[in-house]
């Protein structure tokens, strides 16, 4: 009983924490919905600032240390005490901090200190605080002074790589009764699709539902211009691209336009986004310009302007920046930065990129995936802790054969020895399992893992629906399908899949449509073939 009580009242204590409120200034910061407002017009403000403000203001006119703010604000990530800085110094610019007013108070060699007197309410169960979002800018702090970009040329790989680390063992559930897995799947299918479109819901009218990313263009003289742009697009999608209230469309697709010369209209087109973020870099007497335009697709309206210089900066730096920026401007989630930054893994992220393009382009044509294998087996020679080029490997080699289904299953396990989250490492295990013949409930739980850590990764819904028709589940199969079509429209498999579950289902027009979309991309492609020939047999056409 006593325990039952101490339960209650710790409960209790966690609501009332949630539905506080704190008044300073002309802010009122709503812990309920983790929102924060200046009189009725609500402040744009990231996640991590706002646990900043959150931790400043429970305590305030005492010190809160830095050490404090890390293990509250970054708990379980491994950052660096700069990063309490930045975090500290943007914080004080979205206050409008000048000489006249000033919130937080820096201790040296201790922490900082909220100054301004605080007023800590609970919430009224209704009327909402402030009134309708307006506009808001968030205001960064410049970056610290580091090296110059890294030069991404490639090194001679070595003449063998480290061995990966052992892959854990992973223990399969034992199967439940078939009626109560297919609930349980039909049941997280529709679960991700009421998630995703409550998250479309809850941002702002102009905010775009789906966004492409264009590779960076450097200014003319810059060395490796190409490279560097397409990984700091790489890494931006990579950082926005974890969440389901924005459709990013992957780095494969945008590719084709590294060269920076298609129109962005044009473009968002092509790709059937929302919107187009097309950004450039330029380097000038020790100073980096980066201008970002975020433009909407309909009337090329720009959603979102903005311009910024820093001193030297690494290409990581910019990375962060960039991507912090434009979650700000989409009021989207970003997924935390890689903790490895160093000159071995701007190389082997380079080959990385090279074998997807390499692999996309070598399933369009139905060409052999060697060349592809071999880029993926350099990028992990160059950083064996590179966990996607593992998976990507994983993927290669089991399209290119079936008989490598062994191999591919054992790097997909040493990508998970790395990140134990990594969805796109479940889903390939899951399709392995799914080509080795495995039980049913093990490429369930593996494909369904996948799409619960990375519910915008397109291969993953696609593999699913490939099981669910492979099954008989036609309906689930092409609910599946059409969310991997609408996340990579220009994913020759992922259509010609789609195309497949329509035909079994009765709609030849609409396998057809998915067919001429797919063969427009990739004519030669032996998905279009197959599909070509299930359309002639089952309708004659």
């Amino acid at each position: 009983m006593g325990e039952r009580m101490a339960e209650t009242a710790d409960a209790r204590r966690g609501e009332e924490s949630a539905a506080l409120l704190y008044e300073f200034g002309p802010f009122v910061l709503r812990l309920s919905d983790r929102t924060l407002f200046r009189g009725a017009e609500r402040v744009r403000i990231t996640p991590r600032v706002l646990d900043l403000l959150a931790c400043l203001v429970e305590t305030p006119g005492r010190v809160v240390t830095k050490e404090q703010l890390l293990d509250r604000v970054w708990e379980g990530t491994f950052v660096e005490e700069g990063n309490v800085n930045r975090t500290v110094s943007t914080l004080r610019k979205l206050l409008e901090e000048s000489g006249e007013t000033s919130y937080i108070e820096t201790i040296p060699r201790q922490g900082y200190r909220f100054v301004v007197p605080v007023r800590k309410s609970l919430e009224p169960a209704a009327a909402p605080v402030g009134g309708a979002r307006g506009p808001a800018t968030v205001a960064e702090p410049e970056l610290a002074e580091g090296p110059a970009f890294p030069s991404p040329a490639l090194p001679s790989p070595p003449a063998s790589a480290p061995p990966p680390a052992t892959a854990p063992t992973i223990v399969t559930p034992p199967a439940a009764p078939r009626w109560r897995r297919r609930a349980v799947l039909g049941a997280a299918l529709a679960i991700l699709g009421a998630l995703a479109v409550a998250g479309l819901r809850s941002r702002p009218p102009e905010s775009p539902r789906s966004l492409a990313v264009l590779p960076f263009r450097f200014s003319a003289g810059a060395a490796n211009g190409e490279t560097l742009g397409v990984a700091l697009a790489d890494a931006v999608i990579g950082r926005l691209s974890r969440g389901e209230s924005l459709v990013v469309r992957p780095t494969t697709a945008i590719l084709p336009f590294r060269a920076g010369k298609t129109d962005p209209m044009e473009v968002a087109e092509r790709l059937d986004v929302d919107a187009v973020l097309d950004s450039e870099v330029s380097q000038k007497g020790g100073r980096t310009r980066v201008s970002l335009r975020l433009l909407r697709r309909h009337d090329g309206k720009p959603l979102h302007v903005e311009t910024f210089e820093t001193g030297p900066a690494t290409l990581f730096d910019l990375q962060d920046r960039v991507a912090e920026r434009v979650s700000a401007a989409l009021l989207v989630p970003l997924a935390p930065p890689s903790t490895r930054r160093d000159a071995a893994r701007l190389a082997a992220s380079d080959l990385l990129l090279r074998a997807r393009k390499t692999a996309v382009e070598a399933v369009a044509a139905g060409e052999a995936l060697d060349e592809a294998i071999g880029l993926y087996r350099r990028a992990i020679e160059a950083d064996p802790d590179l966990a996607p080029a593992y998976v990507g490997l994983a993927d290669a080699l089991v399209a290119r054969s079936p008989g490598a289904a062994e191999e591919a299953e054992e790097s997909a396990r040493r990508a998970l020895a790395i990140d134990d989250r990594l969805g796109p490492a479940h889903a390939s295990i899951g399709r392995i399992r799914m080509v080795r013949g495995a039980p049913g409930v093990e490429v369930e739980a593996d494909l369904s893992r996948a799409l619960a850590l990375e519910p915008s990764y397109a291969p993953a819904w696609e593999w699913m629906g490939t099981y669910l028709l492979a099954t008989g589940r036609a309906a689930e199969a092409r609910t599946a399908l059409a969310r991997a079509v609408e996340l990579d429209p220009t994913s020759v498999t992922a259509l010609c899949e789609a195309g497949r579950a329509a035909l079994v289902q009765g709609n030849p027009l609409e396998a057809r449509g998915l067919l001429s979309r797919a063969r427009s991309g990739a004519p030669r492609a032996p998905a279009v073939a197959a599909l070509e020939k299930a359309l002639r047999d089952s309708t004659g056409w």
